[in-house]
């Protein structure tokens, strides 16, 4: 059964995973730290998602490939790779009404298509890194730019919060 994985947050407060707005009133300092992934696409933050009718940042984000093997495109594709944790989380703990898959097909924003009632069967099918994410990969590589990890491959959106106590943790 494929699992989903959320890369490990050193500055976790408590055992709780939470959206990014809800990290703002909960805990400002980190939410501070994290919100400068988003710094030159600060136009995410403003984006709704289709079904859950919630911005970008109201959805905890996971990843349904495991990150060996995007590590293994980075690599093959040239590009420098750091060594990361991640927690494992089964899908079946998510509740699948505040749940979507994002396919994540286009480079030119973000097209209602592209996201799809949660289905734990789906996820199989979202498993691989995408060709697109490999020449992405490949062509950063050539450009000498440092790519974004988790570009093009499909995300699993999480309109909740996830306990991560006791779950286990993985590097890659």
């Amino acid at each position: 059964m494929t699992k989903l994985y959320h890369i490990f947050r050193e500055d976790l407060k408590g055992t709780t995973l939470y959206p990014l707005n809800l990290l703002k009133k909960i805990y400002p300092s980190v939410y501070k730290n994290q919100v400068k992934k988003y710094e030159g696409r600060e136009e995410l933050m403003k984006r709704m998602i289709p079904i859950l009718s919630c911005l970008w940042n109201d959805v905890i984000h996971l990843c349904p490939v495991h990150p060996s093997k995007i590590k293994d495109a980075f690599l093959e594709a040239g590009c420098e790779y750091k060594e990361m944790s991640y927690w494992v989380i089964d899908p079946k703990s998510l509740k699948s009404k505040d749940t979507v898959i994002f396919l994540y097909t286009t480079d030119e924003g973000y097209i209602e298509e592209d996201f799809v009632p949660f289905s734990d069967k789906l996820l199989e099918k979202y498993s691989e890194v995408p060709a697109a994410s490999k020449n992405y990969f490949r062509k950063c590589a050539a450009e000498k730019r440092k790519p974004l990890f988790f570009h093009r491959v499909p995300h699993v959106l999480y309109k909740g919060i996830i306990k991560v106590g006791n779950l286990e943790v993985i590097t890659a």
